[in-house]
Order: C-alpha cells, then structure tokens, then sequence
C-alpha cells in the first residue's frame, strides 16, 4: 500500500513509494527476481495519475510490472511470462475443443500478440486489476473463438462470446461474469458510446481495423509513440466509465467493485472489437 498520496503532479517521494510498493509485491509473488523500477514508476504514475488514491492501492503491481516488463523487452521478464503465464495456456485451449495443432499455432500466435503486437505489444492492455493468469486466459479464449470462427466461416455470437470466458475464469470472476453479464455489456456500449470521437477512432483502428500503431501514427500525423498512448488511454478512459457505470446502477461495495474491475478488464479483452461494430 502506498504511504503517501497522490498529488497532480509525481513527486520524488511519491515515485519512492510506488517502487518500494512494487518491490515488495514483486518479492511476494517471485522471491527470486530482482528488478530495476525506476522508469516502471513513472510510467504507472502516468498512467493512472487519475485514478483515487484507493483504487491505485488495490493495482495488482507485481502483475503489472511483469506485463510492462516483458512488453519492453525484457528477456527474464519475457522468459517468466512464457513458463508462468501462456504455456499453461494448453489446458484452456484444449477445452475449447482445438486441435493439437491449431493449439500450437494459437501459443505462438499469442506469443507475437502479447509481447510484440504490431509495434504495441498486447500486454501494455493489461490493467492490473484482473489476475494476469486469467487476463491471459481470457486472451487464449479470444485466439480460440477466432480460430474456430475462421474454421466453419462464422462470427462468435454474444452467447458464445459470454460463455467461453468462463473455462479460464476463477470462481470468483465466473460468478461475477454469470450474475452481471447483462449489465456489463450495456455498460460497457454506453461507456464507448460517451467516449470522446478520437478515442473511438483510435480503438476502432487498432481492434476493428487491426491497423498497426505505424500506419495509426501516420494516419493521425503523430509519432508512432504518440498514437500507442492515445490508444492505452482510450482503453483505459472506457474501462474506467464502464466500472463507474456499473457501481452505480447496482450500488455495490467495495468487495463487489473488486470484482467488476476483473469483470471489466476481461470482458473489454474479449468484446471490445464486437461492441466497436455495433451499429
């Protein structure tokens, strides 16, 4: 927990606070791994800069910190999200009824989706409030369903996009998909619908348009770099109104709020490509 709070601009102690808050996590959840945090804070701290004091205390940071890692580069990190995180992916996508080989081509495929993208690796999605292992699992899903898809010449319908999250899901998060899956998928279309008009371009090209963060860049006439943060702050701007949407109409607390961010985050991961089509 941090012990400081946040203030508009990041201040030394501040970024002090989130590196010693992450190293623990980080010797919680790998004793073993050491890290180097100073450009990991400020780019969480800018990240999120908006978000309540509460809320950035609950970031899953040792997750997160894996999931920036890798995305840069990193090769222990890239190794450790490879062992940990998507080998274990087989299970998940055997239940999706996959062949042995289109298992294979699917670990590779998230392989490049996640830790290189088309110039924005997938993980830098990655919120920090789900569990990383079932943000992954919900990807492996995603890869599966357009697998099948491609197969027999057909979209996923709703049903189908609900249902299959749940093979990966803990518990907890399948309860939560169960009981509030209605209300999410009408939040989560009124959250795009409210979103600001370049926000909604930019999520359109890069996850209806499969348009890389080149030709994005080029297209808006702003550095590749540039457009790669508009989209995570576009992404981030609609889950953060989806959640707010739900905590209001069903007035939960605390406990269940936690739950609608790992419902968020991973129902935006499997739909937001479908809810951005939508007439």
């Amino acid at each position: 927990m941090l012990p400081v709070a946040l203030t508009p601009a990041a201040s030394p102690a501040e970024l002090e606070a989130i590196q010693a808050a992450t190293a623990a996590s980080i010797a919680v959840a790998w004793p073993d791994r050491t890290a180097d945090l100073t450009r990991f804070a400020p780019a969480l701290r800018d990240r999120f800069a908006a978000l309540p004091l509460a809320e950035f205390q609950e970031l899953r940071l040792a997750e997160l910190w894996l999931a920036w890692a890798a995305a840069d580069g990193d090769p222990d990190a890239t190794a450790l999200v490879d062992a940990e995180f998507i080998r274990p992916l087989v299970g998940v996508l055997r239940r999706t009824g996959l062949l042995p080989d289109q298992i294979e081509d699917a670990l590779q495929e998230i392989r490049v989706r996640l830790l290189v993208g088309d110039g924005r690796p997938r993980l830098l999605d990655y919120a920090g409030r789900a569990d990383l292992r079932a943000w992954m699992r919900t990807v492996a899903v995603r890869m599966a369903i357009d697998l099948q898809r491609k197969r027999r010449d057909a979209p996923a319908d709703d049903d189908e996009l609900l249902e299959l999250p749940a093979l990966g899901d803990d518990p907890e998060l399948q309860h939560a998909k169960s009981l509030y899956r209605r209300e999410f998928a009408a939040a989560a279309t009124a959250a795009i619908a409210a979103a600001p008009a370049r926000d909604r371009l930019l999520l359109k090209m890069s996850y209806l348009d499969g348009a890389s963060i080149d030709q994005i860049g080029q297209a808006l006439g702003v550095h590749r770099a540039t457009a790669a943060r508009w989209i995570t702050a576009a992404r981030d701007g609609v889950a953060e109104r989806t959640r707010a949407l739900l905590q209001a109409q069903l007035g939960v607390g605390a406990s269940t709020l936690r739950q609608l961010g790992q419902l968020v985050e991973s129902g935006l991961e499997l739909s937001i490509g479908r809810l951005l089509a939508a007439p």
